[in-house]
């Protein structure tokens, strides 16, 4: 059985019974790599010119959908306060609404306020989204579905946003039609009061277990039943949240069973990925998020010694934005030639320790791990999973890895989400996963960092 490197990413072969070949290895990177004019660095290098020549109608449209968010966040806060005494045990639900800009042809959506626990073991509220079928499976499954990096305003958190479904196209109504109930946690912090926990594994794990624990209830209201039966389905972030919940789901909700997890692009190897994009447009936009939550949960180390003065000036300020504000500042910086560090963060001594404690370490045995990698991604390189494919496949993990071909990193889940349905599919039904861990990637994966 091979996952073959796919001409036609739409077209990409399912994980279980496909055939075909493999691309050959590119290259590895070298040395400082050069800024590749992008879209997104297209697209903001235009609105520097745009504000410097002048052109007033662009500052006019940030000015109306500035106070269209923040109109809109008004009436949504509410929601998202937490009452005094907030219900101790984990996943209990607090609050639902029905969600009035999504359009489903196979479910509805709500958002919810939940129970979840922090390091302390005492209850925060987090918020996210439950989606039901229509026509529930008999005993449904549930998938629980872990974002990418948004931002770290609250306006960013997915069931805040004017466009829940963005990143969900694609696979989230083929979930439903199957009878699938789906959630999906904004995690602790965001959208919510309290530290943000970008990066942060095992409050992850905890998040998106209790966010389970919360649909069930939910869609118990509703009529439909459940099963213990629940998988992970994520994107980059939500990679690195997926992953850790693949080894440690099954501890920290014994009541459930973790069938599987998915991940497209996660950021996994994360030494490796800022050893690549310390110096990039990149940095600009996860540096803050991860500086922001590293200093809250590692108050005895100096995080904030890698950054330059530049980036320490800017943090509130990027801190207020999503993702695409942030990217959008992170063109024009790095066209100014400002790094957001002074350095590879690998080699401060905070970071190194804070990164190596973060990684995802290997899922429990026979867990089953899919892997959707596209090898045009600019943000998790293609070589950082290709690496983590050879070390878990060679450490034994059951792991399939579907490369997609020229695919960026923003559609990784969305392409990739088809198969990725199909491949859950199996594991709801009992079919053995079968690893295809004797066909290498398609690239060249990068070198360990020390």
């Amino acid at each position: 059985m091979i996952l073959p490197m796919a001409d036609d990413p739409q077209g990409a072969t399912p994980p279980d019974g496909a055939a075909g070949g493999t691309a050959s290895p590119a290259p590895a990177a070298s040395g400082k790599r050069r800024k590749a004019w992008t879209p997104l660095r297209i697209l903001g290098l235009l609105v520097v010119l745009a504000v410097i020549g002048g052109i007033g109608f662009v500052v006019v449209k940030l000015v109306v959908d500035g106070r269209q968010t923040s109109d809109r966040q008004a009436q949504l806060q509410p929601f998202y306060t937490p009452p005094d005494q907030l219900p101790p045990a984990p996943g209990s639900v607090i609050r639902t609404e029905g969600m009035d800009n999504v359009a489903l042809t196979n479910g509805s959506a709500q958002r919810i306020l939940y129970t979840s626990v922090n390091d302390a073991g005492e209850p925060i509220a987090v918020s996210g989204m439950v989606f039901t079928p229509n026509t529930p499976a008999a005993d449904a499954p549930v998938v629980a579905w872990a974002h990418p990096t948004l931002g770290q305003a609250d306006q960013c958190a997915p069931s805040r946003s004017s466009e829940p479904l963005k990143d969900m196209t694609g696979w989230l109504d083929e979930m439903l039609g199957r009878g699938w109930v789906v959630t999906g946690t904004d995690y602790a912090g965001l959208g919510t009061p309290g530290p943000k926990s970008y990066l942060l594994g095992m409050q992850s794990v905890r998040d998106i277990v209790n966010s389970v624990r919360a649909a069930k209830t939910v869609t118990a209201e509703a009529g439909v039943g459940t099963s213990a039966d629940w998988v992970v389905w994520s994107h980059s972030q939500g990679g690195q949240a997926a992953l850790w919940t693949a080894a440690k789901g099954n501890e920290e909700a014994p009541e459930l069973t973790l069938r599987a997890v998915a991940a497209a692009a996660p950021a996994a190897e994360l030494a490796e990925i800022m050893t690549a994009q310390w110096n990039t447009e990149v940095a600009w936009v996860i540096g803050p998020e991860a500086a922001q939550s590293f200093t809250v949960a590692y108050p005895d180390l100096d995080v904030m010694g890698a950054l330059s003065d530049v980036a320490r000036d800017a943090m509130s300020d990027l801190e207020s934005k999503c993702i695409l504000g942030q990217g959008l500042d992170a063109v024009a910086l790095t066209t100014l030639r400002q790094d957001f560090f002074t350095a590879d963060p690998t080699d401060d001594p905070a970071w190194s320790q804070i990164v190596s404690e973060q990684t995802p370490p290997q899922p429990a045995p026979g867990m089953p791990i899919l892997l959707v990698q596209g090898t045009a991604d600019e943000v998790v390189l293609a070589p950082t999973n290709a690496l983590l494919q050879n070390s878990w496949c060679a450490a034994g993990v059951n792991m399939s890895a579907l490369w997609l071909g020229e695919v960026n990193h923003q559609k990784a889940a969305i392409i990739g989400g088809p198969s990725a349905v199909q491949w859950l599919a199996a594991r709801f039904a009992g079919e053995p996963a079968v690893p295809n861990c004797s066909f290498p990637p398609p690239v060249q994966p990068a070198t360990p960092v020390d």
